[in-house]
């Protein structure tokens, strides 16, 4: 009965992993918790018991974009259902309401912030209801990693609306979590259903957060027929990002909170029907975004737990399909959400500094990527993948055996009252009020391992946890001896452990792109600079700058668009001076076999060009720069030093009409040149060489017309 009418409604052939079992419990009207990793078939779990038992089902949903997309896919199945939420206007409420009166809807996704009011549940009262369906229902939990108020409310709003059989469905919960959902929904006698969460076809990679911009760009140039995802922290990152994207010649799109509705549905839509191919959204921000063939989830930013890591990642590769995860990692990332965290209220604040740790944990940790978050749900992996970025790429190994004894010591030493936390301050001798007011500071085995630092500690800790030796109920909770632990205590044998992974270099600085200069072609650039300079009869610095013959060797740009889309370089300075080295850069790109040689365009923000051309446009007019200044609310210095920066910029722009106002022919070219005996490009040493016959701004007035003139 039940496969038929799979088949007959949604087109399947057969229920995947555990639906039908779960599917029958909802079916025999019980209380229900399901954990399904994203991508295995959660929403069929209440849709095929929604669509075959009497009465209306009621979802509860705190994604609104997933509601409409839900909705649609159910509509276009011919199942009569709608949504309830803030985006609909109060015609199309009444029109819902209709619906439900006449018992004609099958399916209502509603969000909990409508739910929860007086006037819903009144009218909910009157409806032919068959159970509750409560989706994302970690967000109930504190301990969940989207925590949200009016899914507290709950509890009470399902009791207000009668006996109702309840099913409470996740993608990612631990044990507290768990616990919490079955006691917030008070359904204590629920029936458990838990997928494994093994995704076997995703390919999970962390890097150093360096050069990510350019990375990111290369990567998607490589996978360009691939649709993907890119979380950023801030809605400010997201749409600089996009724009990045977008100007590289990618097809993206912002995503998040902050943006107005129809450009939300829009991005969603685009992205569903690949017309869109790169979404760049918020993290934590729920997409609900159903779309199989996700080929790539990429984190610019670290994320903020644990559950949202796999959550995010799991969007990726839903059809099965071979994925890639990469996850870019700076230190300073896990700063700055702690200090985010610190007008929280007190348990809310140690709960989120607590699950950084664990994503600290794990970005920094050497062991198997699948097999980290495997144990971090509670499953096991016994064996290391071999596929992952860490299993590809293993630091060195050094001995443990010692440290393990130590650590087994100190456990069984406090009584197994130690967290994660506490036991790396207790091995390292460090004074606490959790260790003094238990007196542990008195025990002779406090400080054993204080000729090493915490950091190390902790990592050892972590990884012996993922070895089997030492294990803990909860997040932040007390720590205690396996069976294997208390066997390696008795007969301790040698233990062969990797190094933490450093990120040291990349703390408390931005990446810089001199990284990644090529050091044998730069040498070859500035000689075919000082041979062209030569050959003009003009300083090096006036064919190209050190700072875009460096970017050169980072972009290897093979054709004078490529070298157009550099900061600094016009296509006027293009066409004067870059066909040698666009030439020079080709030759050494076959010669040492680079591939994906792509050029980031680098765009000014849309505020700062706009005013840049308006600037030209008013110099075309030969506007006085005075008048300018005054038009502007802006000082004349301030005026001059933009029109420099438009000038270093590659612009060509003639002020002979200001000049010839303030200096002769042969003042002007007196000042002329002595720019062309000036060495680099350094206008301050100019203005004091020339200060005791010439003002400053005279001097720099010339700079850029001498600039413009001679090399751009």
């Amino acid at each position: 009965m039940i496969r038929k009418q799979l088949k007959k409604i949604f087109g399947y052939q057969d229920f995947r992993d555990n639906q039908m079992e779960v599917v029958e419990s909802v079916m025999s009207q019980k209380n229900t918790l399901t954990i399904m990793p994203t991508g295995s078939g959660k929403s069929l779990c209440y849709q095929l018991p929604g669509v075959t038992l009497k009465g209306m089902a009621i979802v509860v949903s705190p994604l609104i974009a997933l509601m409409k997309n839900q909705v649609d896919f159910l509509q276009s199945k011919g199942i009569q259902a709608a949504f309830l939420n803030s985006t609909l206007n109060k015609k199309r409420i009444k029109e819902v309401y209709e619906s439900i009166h006449a018992q004609k809807l099958k399916l209502l996704y509603i969000a909990p912030e409508t739910l929860n009011k007086k006037e819903t549940i009144d009218f909910l009262k009157t409806a032919h209801l068959s159970f509750i369906a409560v989706d994302e229902a970690h967000c109930i939990s504190e301990w969940g990693y989207d925590f949200r108020p009016e899914y507290g409310k709950l509890k009470n709003t399902i009791q207000e609306l009668g006996t109702l059989p309840v099913i409470a469905l996740t993608a990612t919960a631990t044990q507290p979590v768990q616990d919490d959902i079955l006691k917030k929904l008070n359904i204590e006698n629920a029936t458990v259903f838990k997928a494994s969460f093994l995704r076997p076809n995703l390919y999970y990679e962390i890097r150093p957060k360096q050069n990510t911009e350019k990375q990111i760009i290369n990567f998607l140039k490589e996978h360009d027929q691939h649709s993907g995802i890119i979380y950023c922290h801030s809605r400010k990152k997201v749409e600089e990002m996009a724009k990045l994207l977008q100007a590289n010649g990618i097809q993206a799109a912002p995503y998040h909170a902050g943006l107005d509705h129809h450009m939300r549905v829009t991005s969603q839509d685009g992205f569903l029907t690949h017309q869109i191919r790169v979404i760049v959204a918020t993290i934590a921000f729920g997409m609900g975004i159903d779309k199989a063939d996700v080929r790539f989830v990429i984190h610019y930013d670290a994320p903020k737990s644990m559950e949202n890591y796999y959550q995010e990642t799991g969007r990726a590769g839903r059809d099965g399909k071979k994925a890639k995860c990469i996850l870019y990692y700076n230190p300073d990332d896990i700063n700055k959400l702690e200090k985010l965290n610190v007008n929280k209220n007190v348990s809310e604040r140690e709960n989120g500094n607590l699950l950084l740790a664990e994503v600290r944990y794990f970005a920094s940790s050497s062991i198997c990527i699948r097999k980290q978050i495997l144990n971090y749900f509670g499953e096991q992996l016994e064996k290391e993948c071999g596929e992952c970025s860490n299993c590809l790429h293993p630091t060195p190994t050094y001995q443990g055996k010692t440290f393990l004894v130590k650590i087994l010591e100190a456990i069984e030493a406090t009584r197994h009252q130690l967290s994660f936390i506490h036991l790396s301050k207790f091995l390292c001798g460090i004074q606490d009020p959790y260790i003094e007011n238990n007196e542990f500071n008195a025990l002779p085995s406090f400080g054993s391992g204080q000729d090493k630092l915490p950091p190390f500690w902790r990592s050892f800790i972590h990884q012996t946890m993922l070895m089997g030796y030492i294990r803990r109920e909860t997040t932040g909770g007390p720590l205690s001896i396996t069976p294997k632990g208390k066997s390696f205590l008795k007969k301790p044998h040698p233990l062969s452990l990797h190094e933490e992974k450093k990120y040291d270099l990349l703390q408390n600085r931005a990446p810089q792109e001199k990284d990644v200069v090529d050091q044998k072609l730069l040498p070859s650039l500035l000689a075919l600079r000082n041979k062209e300079a030569a050959r003009k009869g003009i300083k090096p610095y006036l064919v190209f700058q050190e700072h875009i013959l460096e970017n050169m060797a980072t972009y290897y740009p093979t054709t004078l668009k490529a070298l157009t889309d550099l900061p600094h370089v016009s296509l006027s300075k293009a066409n004067k001076f870059g066909t040698p080295f666009v030439q020079l850069i080709s030759q050494y790109v076959l010669d040492h076999d680079i591939k994906s040689v792509e050029t980031m365009i680098f765009k000014p923000s849309s505020t700062k060009f706009a005013n840049r051309i308006q600037f030209i446009k008013q110099i075309d007019k030969k506007i006085d720069l005075k008048e300018l200044a005054n038009m502007r609310n802006m000082t004349y210095r301030s005026v001059i030093k933009e029109l420099e920066e438009i000038c270093r910029a590659g612009v060509r722009l003639n002020i002979d009409y200001h000049i010839d106002t303030l200096l002769t022919k042969e003042e002007q070219e007196d000042i002329y040149e002595y720019f062309y005996d000036l060495e680099d490009d350094n206008i301050e040493q100019a203005c004091d060489e020339l200060g005791d016959d010439y003002e400053e701004d005279e001097v720099r007035l010339m700079y850029i017309k001498f600039f413009s003139e001679v090399a751009n």
